[in-house]
C-alpha cells in the first residue's frame, strides 16, 4: 500500500527535488510522515487493547469468569516499550523505506513529464 501511495505522490515528490530539495530530505520527510502513522497505529492499538478485551470478555463468556479472573489481567508496559514499539519502527522502516528510497531515485524529468510507465 505505501509503495502504491508513493507511486500516486511521484509528481509531487518530483516538484519538491525541483525546487531544490535533496533526496535525502525528501526521503527523511517521507519517512517521518510514515513513522508518524506507525506510531500512531500502535499508540490506538495499545489504548484500545484493554476496553476491546473486555467487551469481548462479556460478550462471550457473559461474565461467566469471576471478578479476579479476566482475558487480559494487566497491561505490562515493558512489553510495550521493548517490543510493541520496537516492531512498530522496524514495520515503518520496512514499509515506508523501501518505496521512499525508490521513489526518491526516480528522474525528475520523466516523473514530471507522466514517465514511461
Amino acid at each position: 500500500l505505501n509503495f502504491s501511495n508513493m507511486e500516486s505522490r511521484a509528481s509531487e515528490i518530483a516538484i519538491f527535488r525541483a525546487i531544490g530539495a535533496t533526496r535525502i530530505s525528501v526521503f527523511f520527510q517521507i519517512m517521518g510522515e510514515n513513522f508518524f502513522l506507525v506510531l500512531i497505529g500502535a499508540i490506538l492499538g495499545v489504548l484500545l487493547v484493554l476496553p476491546m478485551s473486555y467487551g469481548v470478555q462479556s460478550l462471550v463468556l457473559g461474565g461467566s469468569l469471576n471478578e479476579k479472573m479476566s482475558l487480559i489481567a494487566s497491561l505490562d508496559m515493558s512489553v510495550i516499550w521493548c517490543q510493541v514499539l520496537p516492531l512498530a519502527i522496524l514495520f515503518s522502516l520496512l514499509s515506508g523505506g523501501l518505496p521512499a528510497y525508490l521513489i526518491t531515485r526516480k528522474n525528475i524529468a520523466e516523473v514530471l513529464k507522466g514517465g514511461n510507465e
